[in-house]
């Protein structure tokens, strides 16, 4: 068994709105890639192929469905979508500037149990997303598609440098083996 982990393609969050959080209900709905983001999921597609993945799973936001059909429709692979796999639920910030959520959590991404209001901590998430490896069927070779953070607490553990920068931070469109 072997496990990929796949961020999204880029989404409008990564060009025009960069300063924006990700607003809950768009995300599932509405936000999805750009032609870009579409482009960097074709592109990875050789990739996957080698990899004779047996699975897809992946958050069941817009962006990421997006991008596991367009790579389950190419190699023909089953496709599963949960919430398990969404990204950091922000509460009352979410569709807010980013700036006043760093604002009022400094230390969001030092303390793994800060939990804003109406949302959760980086441990809720990290809790959330190995829970999610533990059901996994050790036979198969599976490609998880998620998102930054959830992904990056996956990879790295949640590693910061010592300018508090995330290390091994995973890019739209970036695929790595767990």
């Amino acid at each position: 068994m072997a496990i990929y982990l796949l961020r999204h393609g880029e989404t409008i969050y990564q060009t025009e709105k960069k300063d924006l959080i990700y607003p809950l209900k768009e995300s599932i709905e509405s936000i999805g890639l750009t032609n870009n983001g579409k482009k960097m999921i074709e592109d990875v597609i050789p990739i996957v192929k080698e990899l004779s993945i047996d699975i897809i799973y992946a958050s069941d936001f817009k962006r990421t469905r997006e991008t596991a059909e367009i790579i389950s429709n190419s190699l023909n692979i089953k496709c599963f979508f949960t919430d398990q796999l969404r990204d950091v639920n922000l509460g009352v910030y979410e569709g807010k500037i980013k700036q006043l959520f760093y604002s009022d959590y400094p230390d969001f991404l030092k303390d793994f149990n800060t939990r804003p209001l109406e949302g959760e901590s980086l441990n809720d998430v990290k809790k959330r997303m190995t829970d999610f490896i533990k059901t996994l069927n050790n036979n198969q070779n599976i490609l998880i598609i998620s998102h930054a953070e959830p992904l990056w607490l996956l990879y790295s553990k949640g590693e910061l440098d010592c300018n508090g920068k995330k290390k091994n931070y995973i890019s739209p469109g970036e695929l790595r083996k767990l």
